[in-house]
């Protein structure tokens, strides 16, 4: 990912002379789908990792904007339209889990949402709609 926004940095940069909007478009189309792929899956990861991910889009969007060290990430994340890394995992898996209910094969609409025993205190990833009320935001 940080070789992807290197080689756009002409393009994504401070003194590019590309509009705001195009910059978002482009950062949509060509780094979200890089960090989100298999979102479902790593969705439930460690805090640390998450905070992580959170960083860098945060020093991404920040560079995409052009905005001072003093503009709070909240505001540039709203200016943008851009959801936080939690917000995205949480809409993705929620978004799976209706998918997966509705699904037209018998075999994948039977799946079970909750296992009945885990050997580890680990989030599953089906758990992340319901962790919306833990994570701090």
């Amino acid at each position: 990912m940080k070789l992807k926004i290197r080689d756009l940095y002409w393009i994504l940069g401070r003194h590019s002379q590309t509009s705001l909007r195009s910059k978002a478009l482009l950062y949509k189309a060509m780094i979200i789908p890089i960090w989100s792929y298999g979102i479902e899956i790593w969705g439930s990861t460690s805090e640390s990792n998450l905070s992580c991910l959170q960083s860098y889009q945060s020093k991404t969007l920040r560079m995409i904007a052009g905005a001072d060290w003093y503009i709070n990430n909240e505001c540039i994340h709203r200016d943008l339209e851009m959801p936080t890394v939690r917000e995205k995992i949480q809409n993705i898996s929620s978004r799976h889990i209706t998918r997966l209910a509705a699904h037209p094969n018998d075999l994948a609409a039977c799946l079970p949402l909750r296992r009945a025993y885990r050997r580890l205190k680990r989030a599953d990833p089906l758990d992340l709609p319901s962790r919306r009320s833990r994570i701090p935001g």
